[in-house]
């Protein structure tokens, strides 16, 4: 995990594009969910996800920035002295929320998500760790796609159905479309085998910054 993470940041010399590192790490902080316990935490998550998309203003993300710190200041607070597990979790939920949410991406988010749901109890053993990070590991994927194997678009692609279908699934963040998406592009020309395979794999778990549904909107 961290050496895709030190791959994806040099990228064959180029910049790594902050906007999908930042989707990545709200993806990451989406698995802590389960362990948040404060509504203004879980809605700092939402306000951020949906000003990434640009559903949301710089008003609306700097009063959910204030509420993640307050309920931060209020988790560590109220659990500093307690050793309970369930509490440690909401505690290292809330900071992993607030620091997300404010700062954006950082490398260390894999380490903080994996104890707070340690924490939390969502996890235990390596083996579900394993699993944990190994989510992660997909949703990487399922941002960057291949670095390597980069895709030109051809605006023929570009038809009204393959952009409704892809603003519709990037607003909503819910991708059951995606093998209609497939059929649309195939259906405007485009025969790229690594676009139609990701949109088909019915294995993939789609997030918000999948790679194929930015390529179509002009967010790569």
């Amino acid at each position: 995990m961290f050496a895709m993470l030190r791959r994806l940041h040099t990228r064959l010399g180029r910049p790594v594009d902050d906007r999908k590192l930042r989707c990545f790490a709200l993806y990451c902080c989406r698995l802590v969910c389960p362990a948040l316990t404060d509504e203004r935490s879980r809605k700092a998550v939402d306000v951020a996800e949906r000003f990434l998309a640009g559903l949301a203003n710089s008003d609306e993300l700097t009063v959910a920035i204030q509420e993640a710190h307050a309920a931060r200041t209020d988790a560590v607070t109220a659990y500093e002295f307690d050793t309970r597990t369930s509490l440690l979790g909401a505690r290292q939920a809330a900071l992993v929320a607030a620091w997300v949410v404010d700062r954006g991406y950082h490398q260390s988010v894999i380490s903080k998500v994996r104890d707070a749901l340690a924490f939390h109890g969502e996890i235990q053993g390596k083996a579900d760790i394993e699993a944990l990070l190994a989510k992660m590991a997909d949703a990487l994927r399922e941002i960057f796609g291949n670095p390597l194997r980069p895709v030109t678009l051809d605006p023929a692609w570009l038809t009204s159905d393959v952009l409704a279908l892809a603003r519709q699934m990037y607003e909503s963040r819910e991708f059951p479309t995606m093998p209609i998406l497939a059929d649309a592009l195939q259906d405007a020309g485009c025969d790229n085998d690594d676009v139609l395979t990701h949109c088909r794999d019915a294995n993939t778990t789609h997030v918000r910054g999948c790679w194929v549904v930015d390529l179509v909107l002009g967010k790569q």
